[in-house]
């Protein structure tokens, strides 16, 4: 991967590169805090590096196959959810994707670009140079899925495949003052924090809420010493995992091994010699959490990796729990060796 230095020569196709997450992003280095500015506004993240800033270009999720949040966002119906993945993976197979989002813009120069990579099987994500835009590619191409000549029989295959599924219970826009004492503290002490490193991501942290996580966690890790989360890839669903049992244990660690924006630093620091320490990020390839558990290790703790809506195998193959919809699973009871095993695995987690 080799991340180019910013040159206003270039078009953005130019940035392209295949990421750690083994999925393509827009990146670029630059020293000028003038281009950093004006790619903040447009919804671009940022981490400091060694020969200036490092910029990623914002990207949006289209549609999701494990993500609680994502499948009930346009509907609580996951069998219509099913029938529009299955809807954009054709659009993608018969290349008319770019051409429909175009239409739907009525602008041929808006810019964006299908990620691609081996991280990503159950979710499909674009690249834009502008954020807010990306919001309503989504938004519309979700509406159009109902006016394709085809879209009833997307979902009656669906519904042939899935049969009855039960209902995913979410509570959306949740308060922080909805939460135990114990638990908004903590909130609001790792916000402020966390928006002091970095303010262009204090936006990740979310209060939205799925039921039963928590709980499943709490039982299924009653006898665990420490859980870090890593921060940037947890803080969106961070209320989701957390009891006032666990405040006490919780330590943050964020770990980047890039080659351009290699990092760490910890809030919340713990002992981990001889202690069970559960380690808890999102899953594109599981490479950090692979990594953070080896330095545990190191440091005479027993790591217990889990992955949180994983977009690939590799994730699932990197732990040794999943978090996939609603439900906490052992990797090892996930048929990997299926080459439908998120469609299988979504199935399954749905049945009634």
């Amino acid at each position: 991967m080799l991340v180019k230095k910013f040159n206003p020569n270039l078009k953005l196709k130019d940035y392209l590169v295949e990421g750690e997450y083994r999925r393509t992003q827009i990146r670029f280095i630059t020293e000028e805090l003038d281009v950093v500015a004006e790619k903040i506004a447009l919804g671009w993240s940022f981490f400091i590096n060694p020969k200036g800033f490092l910029l990623i270009a914002p990207e949006k999720w289209i549609v999701d196959l494990a993500e609680p949040f994502k499948v009930s966002f346009y509907t609580n119906n996951p069998n219509i959810n099913l029938a529009y993945y299955n809807f954009i993976k054709n659009q993608i197979k018969e290349s008319s994707l770019k051409e429909k989002i175009h239409s739907i813009l009525q602008d041929q120069s808006t810019q964006f670009f299908l990620s691609k990579g081996p991280a990503l099987q159950t979710e499909v994500r674009i690249i834009l140079e502008n954020k807010r835009i990306g919001d309503i590619i989504a938004n519309l191409l979700f509406i159009k899925f109902f006016e394709d000549n085809n879209y009833k029989d997307y979902i009656d295959k669906a519904n042939a495949f899935l049969g009855k599924t039960r209902e995913i219970k979410i509570q959306r826009y949740r308060k922080i003052n909805d939460y135990p004492k114990k638990i908004k503290n903590l909130f609001l002490q790792i916000k402020d924090y966390y928006s002091l490193i970095n303010i262009s991501n204090r936006d990740l942290f979310s209060y939205d809420y799925v039921f039963g996580v928590a709980e499943q966690f709490s039982k299924e890790f009653q006898d665990a010493d420490v859980f870090i989360f890593i921060p940037w890839g947890c803080f969106k669903y961070l209320a989701n995992f957390i009891t006032e049992e666990m405040v006490d244990k919780i330590m943050f660690w964020e770990m980047h091994f890039g080659k351009y924006n290699e990092h760490s630093h910890k809030l919340k620091k713990k002992k981990l010699k001889g202690k069970k320490v559960i380690i808890i990020d999102k899953g594109y390839t599981g490479s950090t959490i692979n990594k953070l558990a080896g330095l545990v290790k190191r440091q005479g703790g027993f790591p217990v990796r889990v992955t949180l809506f994983p977009k690939s195998d590799l994730a699932i193959r990197n732990s040794d729990y999943t978090v996939f919809l609603d439900k906490l699973i052992k990797s090892s009871e996930v048929k990997l060796s299926d080459p439908n095993w998120f469609v299988n695995l979504y199935k399954n987690v749905l049945k009634e």
